[in-house]
């Protein structure tokens, strides 16, 4: 077999990662900034957070189909809407 035969999926596979990088490191960086934003976060708001982040990973690779992602990606905002109100009312 020749060499470049072995090199052409290689070179694809990379070219793939390339272009999904900043679609990756988007995700990620959404989830790290909210993560930082203080000591004052409450746990369930952090989890909450970390699973929309989860939930949208999961669609990008595939692994949800369309109709499920949106109906956890609401579920879960819902939650987290509720939650943030809750913390509003309390300041």
């Amino acid at each position: 077999m020749s060499p470049l035969l072995l090199l052409i999926p290689l070179f694809f596979i990379a070219l793939i990662l390339y272009m999904a990088l900043p679609l990756l490191s988007e995700v990620t960086g959404r989830a790290s900034v909210a993560s930082t934003a203080g000591p004052g976060l409450e746990p369930r708001k952090e989890a909450l957070l970390r699973e929309l982040n989860d939930i949208e990973m999961e669609y990008l690779t595939d692994k949800l189909s369309e109709e499920d992602f949106r109906d956890l990606y609401q579920n879960c905002e819902q939650e987290l809407i509720t939650v943030l109100r809750t913390e509003k009312r309390k300041w």
